[in-house]
């Protein structure tokens, strides 16, 4: 442990008794002087010995266990709540080794700082499993652990803490204390009536003496007016709440309350509340919406709004505006990335979808697209046609040429083949086979899944292995992927090599192909001067009319194998004349066949149920999700001509779909109250019809948050006449509802933007770190003071090797007796 030769002495200044050592060489000196004799071997022995003692008196310690040679861990909490502590060092021993550590979300070595969105939550248990870890492997002889004990709610790192104390660390907690000046909007909570009144609360708090300017800002119908501006002068530890009054025409509403100029954590300087809209409004989103409202006509008691893909907002609160949403899309891809989200946290939150066609659908990895884990029928070809994939790369001395990375490095030209080839975990799936043949003079089959699932961790190690060298032989690698036919899968054979190779037979290679129902795909690395020249791999292509991508380097390679795979599996739509029968009842189209010339291929999602089918396969489903109700049709909206759309008009399925899950009003007997206090929504909901206050009813609380699947439900205790009370944990972007007993919706609220619970309070939690304290063994130490009690423990730790030394002493004086003098 220290950097001192490993070795420490209590008393040093005792080593002068090291002199003593010539004693025993003096008094031999004297004796051959006066002509005796002695044995130079009794001289050493008796010199060693006095050493040892000399030694011993000087106290020494050393690292003798493994703890005691291990470096002190110091973890640092880098969340949010910490911000501008953490950069101040802590006082530190330098002759003790340290290996630094960062937390958050995870743990982070050394000063790799954690992401921004991963410093929104304090996740302890990890940092202290990887201590308990370092500490068992003998790696650590001590912790430091630097935070201010704002652990997220749901971490469960009081079992970490038992588990580290068990590993017999050495602990040292230093409290986070000094936060820098901080103000933050505790809550804004807006309550309406039925004429439409909105009473806006705005609650404030400050750990310092400070001026502040709040702005309150209203946003409705693509407009923005300043309800408030108010300058504030805010105490130490007190809480300011401020009303603000408005009136709203049936329409949504969003109030932001902000507080200017930012501080130091400035993503609690502002909230906001939503007032979801009292008239429904239908959103009709399409790249040309106009004949899809033609199609779904007028629908009683909801407005229309027709929405390109293109203006489509980007926030889930924003699209809690309308009560039920259709949209139209070919591809899956007609929405951006952050407009899919958005309309799953929209679903999730309560709203109604009905797709028409499906969502994003390129390749296996689309299945955990945020749409699709809203919707009842994914679109899933890929499991539908399960793709034989056979590689083969070109591992001969050429590929060991040095070439452009695409991270702008250097990297040979094999090692960019095979990370595509690993890259293709995003295009298979579990009902895939692959094989992977290298070649050079001679092939070789380094992988096969067989008829087991495919394990890229075991593709990996297989590349790795691989050391480009000698000629290049395609033919007969060619010729080992082809051996076998294509079976129950489609087989694609994908040819990665130098178009310079020796010469083969391209027609038998071709009727081999041919007869065993296999397809081929090339990529040719070209050299320099290889424009005009024509050579067998070009030919084979074009005898087979094969892919053939033709490239100066291996850059982009990952891409254009998910391009010939995709290719492979063909389109997900399938094309004919179909007809697809419902269910009897099924949203109002009693055993009706629906016509079609097309239809995406799709699975069932969980918990979906099916309402029509062409034979076994899905097209018309319907599924809850969160809070919100959603309807697929599987059916391509590109032809407005087809035979669907007549019929769907004279159906009128769009409608009923419509309003099966259209978002239902909240009951009018029922109003609420949602406050915020210490990262918890306290609800309040008052049941009243025209006899009174309403009793013993059975109400459950539901929070669900718009950007995650995250839910919460609490049964509402009744507190007095006609008054229900609960508690739930407090979500960013999240929709409440209240439902009885029967699953009926009761009460609603969309809760807008809160500053996460990671910034509740900023400060030291003193009543966590001593728990953790307790939990861990370990002590509270102020940071200037952590160098004195690290060197302490560190002292502690040490090994005495006096005793050794004077038993040595000891055993070399016996030695000198019994052995040498007889």
């Amino acid at each position: 442990m220290l950097a001192v030769a490993m070795i420490h002495f209590d008393s040093p200044w005792a080593l002068v008794a090291l002199a003593a050592v010539l004693i025993p060489s003096g008094a031999a000196a004297r004796i051959w002087w006066r002509g005796g004799r002695v044995r130079w071997l009794s001289t050493a022995i008796q010199t060693l010995a006095v050493a040892a003692v000399a030694i011993a008196l000087a106290g020494p310690r050393a690292p003798v266990r493994s703890q005691a040679a291990g470096a002190w861990l110091v973890m640092t909490d880098a969340s949010a709540s910490v911000r501008g502590q953490g950069e101040s060092p802590i006082a530190w021993d330098h002759a003790l080794a340290r290996s630094d550590y960062t937390f958050a979300a995870g743990v982070y070595a050394g000063a790799q700082p954690p992401g921004e969105q991963d410093t929104m939550s304090t996740r302890a248990s990890a940092a202290l499993a990887v201590a308990a870890a370092q500490v068992r492997q003998g790696q650590a002889g001590g912790v430091v652990i630097r935070t201010d004990g704002r652990f997220d709610a749901t971490d469960p790192w009081p079992g970490a803490a038992s588990a580290l104390a068990a590993a017999g660390a050495n602990i040292l907690i230093v409290p986070m204390d000094s936060p820098p000046p901080d103000a933050r909007v505790l809550s804004a909570t807006a309550q309406t009536d039925a004429a439409g009144a909105v009473d806006l609360n705005i609650s404030i708090a400050s750990n310092a003496p400070q001026r502040r300017r709040l702005r309150v800002l209203r946003r409705a119908g693509g407009s923005e007016s300043i309800l408030l501006d108010r300058q504030l002068d805010l105490l130490m530890d007190d809480r300011t709440t401020i009303r603000v009054g408005d009136q709203t025409r049936g329409e949504a509403v969003q109030y932001a309350a902000q507080l200017t100029p930012p501080d130091a954590i400035s993503e609690n300087d502002q909230a906001s509340a939503l007032v979801l809209p009292r008239q429904q409004t239908l959103a009709v989103v399409a790249a040309d919406p106009k004949p899809l409202v033609q199609l779904i006509g007028p629908i009683k008691g909801a407005d229309v709004a027709a929405i390109r893909a293109a203006a489509l907002p980007a926030r889930a609160e924003e699209l809690l505006n309308y009560s039920a949403m259709v949209i139209a899309d070919d591809s899956g891809l007609s929405l951006t990335d952050v407009q899919r989200a958005a309309v799953a946290g929209y679903v999730r939150g309560g709203g109604g979808l009905v797709l028409i066609g499906s969502g994003p659908r390129r390749g296996p990895g689309d299945l955990a697209d945020p749409l699709n884990t809203a919707l009842p029928l994914v679109a899933n070809a890929f499991q539908r046609k399960p793709l034989d994939l056979r590689i083969v790369l070109d591992a001969s001395g050429s590929m060991n040429m040095v070439t452009a990375a695409p991270d702008g490095g250097r990297q040979i030209k094999f090692d960019q083949a095979a990370q595509a080839v690993v890259s293709l975990d995003r295009y298979l799936t579990a009902a895939d086979a692959l094989e992977i043949i290298a070649f050079s003079d001679v092939p070789r089959r380094i992988y096969s899944s067989g008829a087991a699932a495919i394990d890229f961790a075991a593709v990996r190690q297989a590349l790795n292995q691989v050391r480009p060298d000698g000629a290049t032989k395609v033919a007969p690698a060619l010729a080992m992927a082809a051996d076998a036919p294509a079976g129950d899968r489609t087989a694609l054979v994908m040819l990665v090599s130098d178009l310079d190779t020796q010469p083969f037979d391209v027609k038998a290679l071709a009727e081999t192909f041919g007869r065993n129902t296999l397809d081929l795909a090339i990529v040719a690395i070209a050299a320099a001067g290889a424009v005009d020249q024509r050579y067998p791999v070009e030919d084979l292509a074009a005898a087979l009319k094969a892919p053939l991508v033709r490239r100066g380097d291996l850059q982009g390679l990952a891409e254009i194998f998910g391009r010939f795979v995709s290719d492979a599996r063909g389109d997900a739509v399938r094309r004919g004349q179909f007809s697809a029968e419902f269910s009897g009842g099924a949203l109002g189209v009693p055993g009706a066949s629906m016509p079609l010339d097309a239809y995406v291929l799709s699975a069932a999602a969980g918990g979906a149920e099916v309402l029509a089918r062409v034979g076994s396969d899905p097209i018309v489903a319907r599924r809850g999700t969160g809070q919100g109700r959603s309807v697929s049709i599987a059916v391509p909206p590109e032809d407005l001509r087809g035979p669907w759309w007549a019929w769907a008009k004279d159906s009128a399925l769009l409608p009923a779909a419509l309003r099966w899950v259209m978002r239902p009003e909240s009951d009018s007997r029922f109003s609420g109250n949602v406050a915020l206090a210490d990262s918890r929504l306290r609800l309040t909901i008052d049941a009243r019809d025209q006899n009174g206050p309403m009793n013993l009813l059975t109400l459950t609380g539901v929070v669900q948050s718009l950007s995650s699947s995250a839910e919460a439900r609490a049964e509402l205790l009744q507190t007095a006449p006609g008054r229900y009370e609960a508690t739930l944990p407090a979500m960013t972007q999240a929709s409440l509802q209240v439902r009885d007993e029967s699953g009926t919706l009761r009460w609603q609220k969309a809760l807008a933007w809160q500053y996460p619970p990671e910034l509740a309070a900023v400060g030291a939690d003193s009543a966590t770190l001593k728990r953790l304290a307790e939990l861990t063994g370990g002590q509270i130490v102020d940071a200037q003071f952590v160098a004195p009690h690290a060197r302490a423990v560190a002292m502690g730790s040490l090994t005495p090797l006096w005793p050794w030394l004077l038993g040595l002493a000891l055993a070399m004086m016996l030695t000198d007796w019994v052995a040498v003098r007889r």
